[in-house]
């Protein structure tokens, strides 16, 4: 089978784009045509190619075919005209060419294409591109150099600038004839396509009879092919692949710009929760501060009152610096350290008396819920940061809560889930909304050595609690 090229598209436009644009100079293709209009459509593409690409055309056919042609040129948008005044385009006859000494002979018809080779390149051009065919059906006696000359055409011309485009019309041959066409022809534009022909072969085979020469060069196309196929084929299977490849790391990507657009988010809302806690506290401060430098209060309030009130404003503002603290190293991406031997519900406890003494709304409690100690190897600064930084948001700032933190363990990890519900007197059990992202929550946590889970029943974005899972080290140092 022949392997083909891209297609000329000729059914949309029957001189559109050609399908020659892969040929390199010392080409020599056969064109078996079956009807005028496809000869028509292909030559033209064909010639207006080589106009493009500053090649002398030269046509070879009858004075009938030659009007045709440079109607066809025309109607393509070809300037005929200024390509004949030029001799970018020649016409010329059978006679004036492949007969010019009365009879066919191959060596004159390879010489007559050297000179107009010659010729094209000292006029400018990069280099001859001819098609042409016989004005009659070729007799039994003639067509052996017809064949020999398209045998020598491939190496005498393979280094030349010469693209050549042979015409023959195929009910005007046999059989027998056109597969010696085949034979002589490394390329064959069939159909709008152009191909590598397998059944060409080189001129001492073609034009010989050693029949063992001839199966041997046989057997070398078929590999030539096959190898040919298979490196079209793994030049698809990667392409393939690598198209894959392009969308899984698009994928991948788009998956990276999304957490980057939810860290951002959350650090906005982190530090606008931020902001809001450091300037009621600073506020309240400031104005206890101008009071007790006036010597005299705006009230009746008395000065160790004012003291007490500005110390506990201070201690605010130290909280949410602390806070803010907190996160930053928490976020931090320096390696994890290993931890150091203590007991998890203490560490837990020691962070929650500090938020119970320094919370922004009095009235807020904070309660443990752990069977005993839980002794093991945490990372003690990480974790406190951690634990403080969920509390203090759980605690919030506008209303009367009640925290609650339960610690729990198994052989291979210990839980901490956080949770607060509003008004605790009135025995609500409705989880409050935490103003932390989900995904900043994951990350805290992470950074301390552990995981954020998920409790099943607190999954709507307006009840979130905080399920905390930190892996259980033995708190005794391996031997």
């Amino acid at each position: 089978m022949l392997t083909c090229g891209r297609s000329m598209n000729s059914a949309s436009s029957p001189f559109g784009s050609s399908a020659f644009g892969a040929l390199r100079a010392g080409d020599h293709l056969c064109f078996p045509y079956e009807t005028l209009d496809e000869r028509e459509a292909t030559v033209v593409a064909f010639i207006r190619e080589g106009l493009e690409h500053h090649e002398r055309c030269l046509f070879i056919g009858t004075l009938e075919e030659q009007t045709r042609l440079r109607a066809s040129l025309r109607a393509a948008g070809v300037p005929v005209d200024r390509a004949l005044e030029r001799r970018a385009l020649v016409l010329a006859t059978q006679a004036e060419t492949y007969v010019r000494s009365g009879r066919f002979d191959a060596e004159d018809a390879l010489a007559m294409l050297d000179e107009h080779i010659d010729a094209a390149l000292a006029d400018g051009f990069f280099g001859l591109r001819a098609t042409g065919e016989s004005s009659r059906p070729v007799s039994d006696e003639v067509w052996p150099e017809v064949h020999r000359y398209e045998a020598l055409m491939n190496e005498r011309f393979a280094r030349r600038p010469f693209i050549g485009l042979c015409r023959f019309h195929t009910s005007a041959l046999s059989a027998d004839r056109l597969r010696d066409v085949l034979r002589v022809h490394p390329f064959a534009f069939v159909r709008g396509d152009a191909c590598a022909n397998p059944f060409y072969e080189r001129p001492e085979i073609a034009l010989g009879d050693d029949s063992r020469a001839r199966v041997e060069w046989q057997l070398h196309q078929v590999r030539a092919h096959h190898r040919a196929r298979q490196r079209s084929e793994d030049m698809a299977e990667s392409a393939i692949a690598t198209a894959v490849t392009l969308d899984a790391d698009r994928a991948e990507s788009d998956a990276a710009a999304s957490d980057l657009r939810r860290s951002v988010h959350a650090r906005d809302r982190f530090l606008s929760t931020l902001a809001e806690d450091l300037a009621e506290p600073l506020f309240a401060l400031k104005r206890e501060v101008h009071a007790l430098g006036l010597g005299f209060g705006i009230d009746e309030t008395p000065a160790p009152q004012r003291l007490e009130a500005a110390s506990r404003h201070l201690r605010r503002l130290t909280t949410a610096i602390d806070q803010a603290r907190d996160v930053a190293q928490l976020l931090d991406p320096s390696p994890h350290v290993g931890g150091s031997d203590c007991d998890l519900v203490e560490l837990v406890g020691e962070v929650a008396r500090r938020h119970r003494e320094d919370a922004l709304v009095p009235g807020c409690r904070i309660e443990i819920e752990a069977e005993g100690p839980l002794r093991g190897r945490w990372d003690r600064a990480n974790v406190r940061r951690l634990v403080s930084a969920l509390v203090a948001d759980l605690l919030g700032r506008d209303a009367e809560r009640l925290v609650v933190i339960g610690v729990a363990a198994d052989a291979v990890s210990a839980t901490l889930t956080f949770g607060a519900v509003a008004r605790p007197d009135a025995g609500s059990t409705t989880l409050l909304a935490t103003s932390l992202e989900p995904h900043l929550v994951r990350e805290l946590a992470n950074a301390a050595g552990g995981r954020l889970a998920e409790a099943p029943e607190r999954r709507p974005a307006a009840s979130r609690g905080y399920v905390v899972e930190l892996p259980r080290r033995s708190s005794q140092p391996p031997s």
